[in-house]
């Protein structure tokens, strides 16, 4: 086996030209990331309905734990040293200390303990990847509420919970969906001669 090929997951160890290695697999993950994690829909004062908690489970789900995971951490890099790449278009370590902030440095554990998850042997089960999905921002709202409470009032957490609820429900389905289908068509065309 390909050395460079070692390190992606099962599903998208397809024959590849010598040029394409984990650095390339990388490189899509962190630009897929910085493109859809602007996206927001705004129904909280404060907190952003966003694409980013659902590419922060499925990149490591579908490139493996250390890939996924190191292209998260490249977007909360880039936005840290001022890329517009978070949530309408913020960046700069100012955003580290707002209200989100918390929500952001949750990504790169939820994005670890996914990866880990789906990739296991447990996680080839279809409930099992859902699971893993709902585990992973179940993660970055661990991570996020208490932040978000200490900056807004310990008040407003349970309110929040409640009106994030039905979004995060959507993303892990979708998320689920995502990683099963792209796995099953990785698959199958890792079989067609």
């Amino acid at each position: 086996m390909n050395p460079r090929q070692s390190l992606l997951p099962e599903a998208l160890r397809i024959p590849a030209p010598p040029y394409v290695n984990p650095f390339f697999w990388w490189a899509i993950g962190l630009g897929v990331l910085c493109l859809l994690g602007r996206v927001e829909i705004k129904l909280i004062e404060d907190i952003p309905i966003t694409l980013q908690t659902l590419l922060v489970v499925v990149l490591p789900a579908l490139l493996g734990t250390r890939i996924g995971t190191l292209a998260v951490l490249g977007y909360l890099v880039a936005g840290g040293v001022g890329a517009p790449v978070f949530s309408g278009g913020k960046g700069g370590w100012e955003v580290f200390t707002g209200p989100t902030a918390g929500f952001l440095i949750g990504f790169l554990p939820a994005a670890w303990v996914t990866g880990k998850m789906v990739h296991s042997p447990w996680g080839q089960k279809i409930l099992s990847v859902f699971l893993a999905m709902l585990a992973g921002h179940q993660i970055v709202l661990l991570f996020g509420l208490p932040w978000y409470g200490y900056q807004q009032g310990w008040e407003k957490i349970w309110p929040l919970w409640q009106s994030l609820t039905p979004g995060l429900l959507i993303k892990v389905a979708l998320a689920g969906l995502i990683t099963i289908l792209v796995r099953a068509l990785l698959k199958r065309i890792s079989r067609t001669p």
